[in-house]
């Protein structure tokens, strides 16, 4: 099987892969990975497309393939969502750790005993990488090759950023102690402006969400609503005066048709709804946190509340206003 997957996938999506498993911090190899996502992948979808297609007579090959591809999109986003949550841990920790080194360092202790010393439980997953970065010193690396290996190991532009700086101030000789302690203070300050904007966008992240989740499946719900009172009033008007009684007075049958159909606003009222809970997802992380891709885990909310709140509208306005109809 991972033969197969080694021939099937190309070169650059694997190493494309093989990094987002480093930051997720998946130590298999590619090849065994991707073998077993494909065969989740390939059985789940196998699965769902004979129950839906025996289900409700729909084509099998017109559900395999859509669920293989929004299955792989899914385990892609989590993956990618994994890797951006690591990261972002390790950037709100980075400056404690920063500040723990310098303390150990000005009293006296080396680089290798000022990491280990400086690796907290607290730090979750941080501490066992901050770990084998000492190991590796101690067993003969260069502090700036191990510095840049666990650069390359989370996904984090703070600390791609922080281990430049260490490795730029080592080869210029200054005090290391000292610029951790710049470093540090650089990072809290910029952690600090970076939540003084996403305090004053949240007005605007509030407006979008409301827009998603009740303004556009109540103006939905109310159209849908309005179409199907005026389908039963018109087939009642055709009932009442029959067809003969219709061409006596002069009107036509096929005027008291409607130009858009019930069933064709439903689906276009669904499609809409969905489109507009991704999109505004992906706004909604953008705006949020200047990263479109954070917007991935509000895709199933926004959508679920979405059309949840449209058929919900449907049932008030036909239970209310209907039966007054």
């Amino acid at each position: 099987m991972r033969d197969i997957v080694s021939r099937v996938y190309p070169t650059r999506i694997k190493s494309h892969i093989r990094q987002l498993l480093l930051y997720n911090g998946v130590e298999f190899g590619v090849e065994r990975v991707l073998a077993v996502i494909t065969g989740v992948v390939l059985g789940i979808a196998c699965i769902l497309a004979l129950l839906l297609s025996k289900e409700y007579g729909v084509s099998f090959n017109l559900i395999f393939y859509p669920s293989v591809v929004v299955l792989i999109i899914g385990v892609y986003s989590a993956l990618m969502l994994l890797a951006d949550s690591r990261g972002n841990f390790v950037e709100s920790i980075l400056p404690d750790v920063l500040k723990l080194m310098s303390s150990n360092l000005r009293a006296g202790l080396t680089i290798d005993r000022s990491l280990i010393q400086a690796a907290r439980p607290e730090f979750g997953f941080f501490q066992k990488e901050i770990n084998q970065v000492a190991g590796k010193i101690v067993s003969g690396k260069s502090f700036e090759e191990a510095l840049s290996e666990l650069g390359s190991k989370i996904k984090s532009k703070n600390l791609e950023i922080t281990v430049d700086l260490i490795v730029q101030g080592i080869r210029s000789g200054g005090s290391l102690a000292s610029s951790l302690d710049r470093i540090a203070d650089i990072l809290r300050d910029r952690e600090f402006v970076q939540k003084e904007i996403k305090a004053g966008v949240q007005m605007y992240v509030v407006f979008i969400m409301f827009a998603i989740m009740i303004g556009a499946p109540l103006l939905f719900g109310m159209s849908t609503f309005m179409v199907s009172v005026l389908e039963k009033m018109s087939s009642n008007i055709a009932g009442s005066f029959g067809s003969s009684g219709m061409s006596s007075l002069g009107i036509q049958t096929a005027s008291m048709s409607l130009p858009i159909s019930l069933e064709f606003l439903m689906n276009f009222s669904l499609i809409s709804l969905i489109s507009t809970s991704l999109l505004g997802a992906i706004v909604v992380g953008l705006v949020n946190t200047g990263n479109w891709k954070n917007g991935i885990k509000y895709m199933p909310v926004f959508s679920l509340i979405s059309l949840g709140f449209f058929y919900v509208m449907n049932r008030i306005l036909a239970g209310t206003i209907g039966s007054m109809l």
